[in-house]
């Protein structure tokens, strides 16, 4: 059975301990004391613990020389920093008495021992302060007890205060030689970390070859381990190219010359090898040599790259044929050569270098002094461009692009310049031979335009005739056919006596083919107004579902004849659009008319739907459809696709030529999808406006138009009238009527809007228009509110135009007028 062990109380232990004892901190504050030393020191525990050493024990301030403190506080340094006891052999260190023995302080001898009590890293975690009064030895020895023997004791006072003396020199004197080995135990750390840590690749090798100690930056960059460097003659890590080199310097190093300035290659552990530059001092006496190595790889691989590089540059310019290039030197004399300028210029390098470049200028660019301006101009600017006449050897002349730039190095300082020239006289040929050519055709296109404009002339006045041909022709033929029409009709419905069947037949015949005549002189005089911009639309608000149920009633029959149901597909609630209604209608029957006669069984739909700004309509069927080829020229006049081998079906080939142009003139757009044996869908869109905008978009736009392609200069002044509602109507009318009769030019127009007029004047000045207006107020007693718009000042589109007059309309009331 194991004996069972006390617990022992240490403290108490070290309290009772018969020896006087501190414990302190690393920070000298006092952790612990023993009774002995309270005792020795007249002082309690609980006064002292925790303070600072010497907060509790100060020098004796009345003692000038007290050093009780300045070697205590050394002594306890030392041991913080060397881990190792020290000892003061005998220190006075004046006692404070307490206040209860009168204060003051009383003279006391000691011999002290400070010891380090380490922790588990190594480090001080405690200091014991073991101190022995010998005060009274001291004192004993100073003074004598035997009278009979004081000669004796006087002589041995004297000693031991010699020796006291001598003990306390020798006390500064380990005090001095400890300060000196704390610095030079410093230095050494010092110049270890340096060692350690420098960037440089720092090194201490032996006469014998070998590596004594080396830093880490050689690990890093060779990539052995410092204990494979050090275990292998250096010698073998130089490159063999550049051993016997190092052995030289190496000889010389021994025989104690240092070397400041030495390249060689140290190979890598990878097998490569990098470029070293050496610093080396040799210690003789110690047989070794400090030396600082720097990598010089990436200099010397850049050294290398831009050597490569300008031998490439001077091969590359010297090999050049298309460019001269050359050097030359401050004063402007010609210092290098190349292929490209001996071909362009004609010399061999030993027959120009030299000479001064001036030498390539004609004779009026060097009496105007020409070369030396564009030296100076390089020499200010950096470089001067030009392009101008230079000469060969032979003296023949060649067009050439010349850039000098001046050369500096990296302070600055001027080097010379060098010069860049290329060949273009083939160039300079053809811009010539360009200028001439243009020229030519300039005159030529003059020419020709003279000649158009006369030809154009010609067709404006042909076209005038065509269209006073077409309209007179219409005109004449239209009348004689409503007389034959209305006499065959007269006959054929027995007005004069009763008709026999056959004969009706043929009267009937009759009718239809004097309305196809007709209606093919319909066509043709809204073609000839649609290509002249003359046809007039005549616009209001219009609900499109009504229309299309009527358009669909007119037709059902023709359908019906033909097999055909004919479907109307009209949106949830009623569609209003600004249209001219007879002529929309005419749009739907021609594309009705078309479906019917070419369709021969299925359906034909209309259907109508909106978004905010259009309505769209479509007229589809499921006839025999159109080829992708034929599409293309659908709204072309007189194309009849639909006529093949024979004369196909009848019609004048203008329905949809007329149905696109009074879609556009609408503002709209018109299409057709189709497929062969499948059927067609020919959608159109209508510009979905209010009433107020029709006129604005539409009947004003109408004049507007024309009035832009035909006139340079025209004026709009717009009259609106400033009258009650129930007297609107007449007044209007009698404005109206006042307005022509005082308009005295064929081409002057009038547009109505409720109660605003629009009088357009073409070529007259803004400046102009109230003398028209002067006439009006002399013509009628009606008040008026005037404003005067002009083309191109105003706007020079038709949009422009509307814009300015609508968007200050509601302002024009401030320029009222009243007739007089």
């Amino acid at each position: 059975m194991n004996p069972i062990v006390p617990v022992v109380d240490f403290r108490a232990l070290f309290e009772s301990a018969p020896g006087l004892y501190l414990v302190l901190t690393p920070a000298l504050a006092i952790a612990a004391v023993s009774d002995a030393y309270l005792q020795a020191t007249r002082t309690r525990r609980e006064d002292i613990l925790a303070r600072s050493l010497f907060e509790v024990f100060p020098d004796n301030p009345h003692d000038q020389t007290a050093t009780g403190v300045s070697n205590l506080r050394t002594s306890l340094t030392r041991v913080l920093q060397h881990r190792a006891a020290d000892n003061i052999a005998v220190q006075k260190y004046d006692l404070r008495r307490p206040q209860s023995e009168g204060g003051g302080f009383e003279e006391r001898f000691w011999s002290l021992v400070n010891s380090p009590v380490l922790g588990s890293d190594g480090e001080v975690c405690y200091i014991i302060h073991r101190v022995e009064d010998v005060t009274e030895f001291v004192r004993l020895r100073q003074t004598a007890a035997d009278q009979h023997r004081a000669t004796e004791e006087v002589r041995a006072a004297e000693m031991e205060m010699e020796i006291f003396r001598r003990a306390q020199q020798i006390q500064e004197v380990n005090n001095q030689l400890r300060n000196e080995l704390d610095a030079h135990r410093r230095a050494d750390e010092e110049r270890n970390r340096f060692f350690r840590l420098s960037g440089d690749m720092l090194c201490i090798a032996g006469f014998d070859g070998y590596f004594k100690d080396l830093n880490s930056a050689w690990e890093k960059t060779l990539g052995y381990t410092k204990a494979e460097l050090l275990a292998i003659p250096y010698m073998e890590f130089i490159h063999p190219d550049d051993r016997l080199a190092t052995l030289v310097v190496a000889e010389k190093v021994h025989g104690g010359n240092s070397i400041m300035d030495f390249e060689n290659r140290y190979r890598c552990k990878d097998g490569s090898y990098r470029w070293f530059h050496w610093s080396a001092t040799p210690v003789f006496e110690e047989k070794i040599i400090y030396a600082v190595a720097r990598d010089l790889t990436q200099r010397k691989q850049a050294d290398e790259a831009v050597r490569a590089s300008e031998e490439r540059f001077r091969l590359l310019v010297a090999g050049m044929i298309d460019y001269a290039i050359f050097m030359l030197d401050t004063g402007g004399h010609i210092v290098t050569w190349n292929a490209g300028a001996q071909r362009l210029k004609g010399y061999q390098a030993h027959e120009i270098i030299g000479r001064h470049f001036s030498c390539f200028y004609p004779l009026e660019d060097l009496e105007n002094g020409k070369p030396a301006r564009e030296l100076e101009m390089a020499l200010t600017e950096g470089r001067s461009q030009d392009e101008g006449w230079r000469l060969r050897k032979d003296g023949t002349r060649f067009w050439a692009d010349v850039v000098i730039t001046a050369v500096r190095d990296e302070a600055g300082t001027l080097r010379g310049f060098s010069k860049v020239m290329r060949d273009l006289t083939q160039r300079k040929e053809a811009e010539e031979s360009i200028v001439r050519l243009n020229d030519d055709l300039e005159r030529r296109v003059r020419d020709r335009t003279g000649e158009l404009e006369k030809v154009n002339a010609q067709l404006k006045v042909l076209d005038q005739r065509k269209d006073d041909f077409v309209n007179n022709v219409s005109h004449e033929i239209r009348t004689p056919l409503s007389i034959i029409r209305e006499s065959i009709s007269q006959v054929s419905d027995g007005l004069f006596g009763e008709v026999p069947a056959a004969q009706k037949r043929h009267l009937d015949k009759s009718l239809v083919n004097v309305d196809r005549l007709v209606n093919i002189i319909s066509h043709l005089l809204d073609v000839a107004k649609i290509e002249n911009m003359k046809l007039q639309l005549y616009k209001a608000n219009v609900n499109m579902t009504s229309l299309v149920e009527d358009v669909v009633s007119n037709f059902e029959n023709k359908a019906k004849a033909k097999g055909l149901e004919l479907r109307c597909e009209p949106p949830d609630r009623g569609v209003i659009a600004c249209i001219d209604q007879e002529k929309i209608i005419q749009v739907f029957g021609n594309l009705l008319s078309n479906a019917i006669k070419f369709t021969e069984k299925g359906h034909i739909s209309i259907s109508i739907g909106a978004t905010d700004d259009f309505v769209e309509c479509k007229v589809s069927d499921t006839g025999k459809g159109i080829a992708q080829e034929d599409l293309s020229k659908l709204f072309n006049k007189f194309e009849q696709i639909g006529r093949h081998n024979g004369s196909g079906e009848e019609g004048t080939g203008l329905g949809l030529a007329i149905s696109k142009g009074i879609i556009e003139l609408h503002g709209g757009k018109i299409h057709v999808a189709s497929e062969e044996g499948k059927g067609s869908i020919f959608t159109f869109t209508l510009p979905k406006y209010p009433m107020n905008e029709c006129v604005q978009h539409h009947n004003l736009k109408s004049v507007l138009v024309p009035a832009i392609k035909k006139f340079n200069q025209f004026s709009i002044i717009q009259l609106v009238i400033a009258t009650e509602e129930e007297q609107l109507q007449v007044q209007t009318a009698l404005l109206h009527d006042v307005i022509v009769r005082c308009l005295y030019r064929r081409l002057d127009e009038v547009v109505q809007d409720g109660r605003t007029i629009y009088i357009v004047l073409p070529d007259t000045r803004k400046e102009d228009c109230p003398i028209v207006i002067e006439r009006i107020k002399q013509a009628i007693n009606v008040s008026l509110a005037v404003q005067i718009t002009c083309y191109p000042d105003d706007g020079i589109t038709e949009d422009e135009l509307i814009w300015r007059l609508f968007g200050t309309k509601e302002g024009a009331d401030e320029n009222a007028i009243s007739g007089r």
